[in-house]
């Protein structure tokens, strides 16, 4: 409600494992078993040695061809059961394991053909566990251990803002080929924080937001914007981040938060879709829209976060739009006046008196601009004019007790104003007196006396001057 801003002024792990287990020693492992197996092929081709030489070559191909796809499959079993030993997190890693199982299995199956094509058969026997051994040998020399990806020697948490304010470390990787979600676009995450007593806050299995509109505490705005979709990630979140020194007492079933408490969030993002679009919206849901981002800015004005709650006023606005309907405009009036308030806070009174401004253009007589203008004007030392609002928003709600107060202090402050500047008149009116006395003194020294003294001076001295020329 728009009445809180009122009441107000009454009173942010990677996990990583090492490859310990490579996929060559596997094959060396299972290479090392195959001596007896293949022994044993070898005393099987032995029973053929009694036969006529066509039937012997004949039935020695077909076992050339059926010794060597068994050993392809030995091959490949082993490889599969290599990898299902080795567990690893990242996608990176998995992806360099394929790359090198892929290039062994087709150096394999060529040097299997090649065996196959000039193998000898001497009294019906073959050197088969000569040609595996020669297989693995050549795979282990030409093929190298996978490197490990730089993300796995990186830290498990990574931090977001550089002031280890906000950590983030990735659970589980999202879709490689979907893109991050960016401002202005519709989210939808699962969320979940722990307090540090294990208590659950914020619990929501689907969480819809659009990324810079405020909507949400700060770390969701800010680290949702670097996750991939279906992408699992744990979040540290300092207070300055998450509800700050006021905290938050129950609100929809979500769980009290105390002052300065540190959460750690487990969120999914789900979906990313776009956002609203602004110019296609009707008056009904511009309205409906504007209010929720109205709503959320007095709930940050309550925790005293003030260029939150004037972000969330001017996104309301924006959802507004242009639209001259009496109910969109007197949605606007409330953001305005809103805003207003948010700046006088902080003392910015020149933004706080073009808010005040936007109000009075499209209702004159709206008490709360014409009291928010008086209040800067004050703040400015324009006390005359401030004077003047105040008395038109007295007469307008003669009622409120602030309005009385606030008018009294103009009145005061405007009475001071004015015995300055009778002072100051004074002061300046009585130095030209002062300056007009001192020219007068001066020029008193030419008075009748001292000009009857001068002349009877030189009457005296003429009168000598002739005596002693006679004498």
């Amino acid at each position: 409600m728009d009445s809180t801003v009122e009441n107000a002024e009454n009173k942010e792990e990677f996990v990583t494992e090492q490859l310990h287990v490579t996929p060559e020693a596997l094959f060396e492992e299972n290479a090392a078993g195959d001596p007896e197996n293949t022994g044993e092929n070898a005393d099987e081709n032995g029973t053929f040695a009694d036969k006529d030489v066509e039937e012997e070559k004949a039935n020695s191909e077909v076992n050339v061809d059926e010794e060597s796809e068994k050993a392809a499959t030995n091959i490949d079993n082993m490889d599969k059961e290599g990898l299902e030993v080795v567990e690893i997190e990242e996608k990176v890693i998995i992806e360099t394991l394929d790359e090198a199982k892929s290039a062994e299995d087709n150096d394999l199956a060529q040097k299997s053909q090649e065996s196959t094509e000039t193998g000898n058969v001497h009294a019906g026997t073959m050197d088969l566990p000569l040609i595996q051994e020669t297989e693995s040998q050549s795979s282990t020399s030409e093929i190298s251990p996978p490197e490990l990806p730089e993300q796995a020697n990186q830290p498990e948490f990574v931090d977001l803002l550089g002031n280890g304010l906000l950590k983030k470390k990735i659970i589980k990787a999202g879709n490689e080929g979907s893109s991050r979600p960016s401002a202005g676009q519709e989210v939808c995450i699962k969320c979940e924080g722990t307090l540090p007593s294990g208590d659950k806050v914020d619990v929501n299995e689907k969480l819809k937001f659009v990324i810079g509109d405020g909507d949400v505490i700060t770390a969701l705005d800010l680290c949702v914007p670097t996750m991939l979709e279906n992408e699992v990630c744990e979040l540290v979140v300092t207070p300055r981040f998450a509800y700050g020194t006021f905290g938050r007492a129950n609100d929809n079933n979500e769980g009290d938060v105390p002052p300065d408490s540190e959460i750690t969030y487990i969120l999914e993002l789900l979906s990313v879709a776009k956002g609203p679009g602004i110019s296609n919206l009707t008056d009904e849901q511009r309205i409906e829209l504007g209010d929720q981002k109205r709503e959320r800015g007095n709930e940050l004005f309550r925790r005293e976060e003030y260029s939150l709650a004037v972000h969330s006023y001017s996104r309301a606005l924006k959802y507004l739009g242009s639209s001259t309907s009496p109910a969109v405009v007197e949605l606007k009036v409330k953001c305005w006046n809103n805003i207003s308030a948010s700046h006088l806070r902080v003392q910015e009174y020149t933004i706080a008196k073009r808010a005040c401004d936007s109000v009075l253009e499209v209702d004159p007589n709206n008490v709360k601009a014409l009291f928010r203008k008086g209040k800067v004007l004050i703040a400015e030392n324009e006390f005359e004019e401030a004077l003047e609002l105040l008395r038109k928003a007295n007469s307008l709600d003669p009622e409120n007790r602030l309005i009385r107060k606030e008018l009294q202090i103009a009145r005061q402050k405007c009475g001071e104003s004015r015995e300055k500047e009778r002072s100051m008149y004074q002061r300046m009116v009585g130095g030209l007196n002062n300056d007009d006395t001192t020219s007068e003194d001066n020029n008193t020294f030419f008075t009748w006396p001292v000009i009857l003294g001068i002349t009877g001076i030189a009457i005296g001295g003429v009168v000598t001057a002739l005596y002693f020329s006679r004498h």
